[in-house]
């Protein structure tokens, strides 16, 4: 069984007719289930994308995600479940490293994410594009894990971007690589998710400070701790460091609903954000704080 049909099972089993004890709305994300393909993303160096396999099978256009390694890393292949996670819920993922790249630690570089979003135009081409038109590229977001959630949180400044996604991640008081905290003062309007792993996190306090400084300067932001996840939990399967699969379902529910809410404006999937007993509210794992009122999920 290939990597990504364990994967496929996996997702299908942890998706159910219940998400977190809320039941999943007729058009959430978690309505459907898509098997996915990884592939190199055509005319585009150095990226992989994850998609639906049959474009034809979804019936809305899909927004498009796009996504930095952990480690600022060459290779994307640690976070396939992720980036599976959310191809098979209709997202069309963009990410950084070739399809066949092998490990290599890299710097700082958020250009990458920037020609990621210079492509998608043209491959979203109705006749020579890689996704046939299939997408909506009025609804796009960056996310990254670490080393990649700078890159994201840089290339958030770009105007196509409605959201962004910065998991155990933050700019340290010391610019590092050429990038500092004043880069924050670039994202504004636009929601971040900011998640981090609890104090074994090696970026909790930067995670937290970067959320406060967001915070200062008017922008909507959202802070998640898991304290059992610490710095890879989510993305790898492990809680307080040994393995434990649960965490990747945790992951999913939690990429997911935000995309579904800012990107498809999904109330239902708001929920697990906001309003009185919200879903990821009353999980046992986590604490959230936030500076965003939303009625309309109520």
């Amino acid at each position: 069984m290939t990597v990504l049909k364990r994967l496929a099972l996996a997702l299908a089993t942890s998706s159910g007719v219940l998400l977190g004890g809320h039941a999943v709305a007729a058009d959430s994300a978690f309505s459907h289930f898509y098997p996915v393909t990884r592939e190199a993303a055509q005319s585009l160096a150095g990226h992989t994308v994850f998609r639906p396999a049959d474009l034809d099978a979804v019936t809305t256009k899909m927004p498009v995600v796009f996504w930095a390694n952990g480690g600022c890393n060459a290779s994307n292949f640690g976070f396939t479940y992720i980036l599976t996670a959310m191809a098979a819920r209709g997202f069309v993922v963009v990410a950084n490293g070739a399809f066949d790249a092998v490990l290599a630690g890299g710097n700082v570089t958020p250009s990458k994410l920037a020609e990621a979003m210079n492509w998608i135009q043209d491959a979203n081409n109705p006749i020579t594009g890689q996704f046939r038109g299939k997408l909506d590229t009025s609804k796009m977001a960056v996310a990254g894990q670490s080393c990649g959630g700078l890159e994201a949180l840089v290339a958030a400044a770009d105007p196509r971007i409605d959201t962004v996604m910065a998991f155990n991640t933050g700019f340290f008081p010391t610019p590092t690589n050429g990038y500092g905290r004043e880069q924050l003062k670039n994202i504004q309007g636009k929601p971040v998710l900011v998640v981090n792993g609890g104090p074994q996190d090696v970026a909790y306090q930067n995670s937290i400070d970067n959320y406060n400084l967001l915070i200062a300067q008017g922008t909507p932001s959202y802070l998640a701790s898991n304290s059992h996840a610490w710095h890879s939990g989510l993305w790898f399967g492990i809680r307080d460091g040994v393995g434990d699969t649960q965490m990747l379902a945790q992951a999913e529910r939690l990429a997911v609903n935000w995309l579904d809410y800012w990107l498809n404006g999904n109330a239902v999937a708001g929920r697990y954000f906001f309003g009185p007993g919200c879903g990821l509210c009353t999980q046992p794992d986590w604490t959230v704080k936030t500076s965003m009122d939303r009625p309309d999920v109520l």
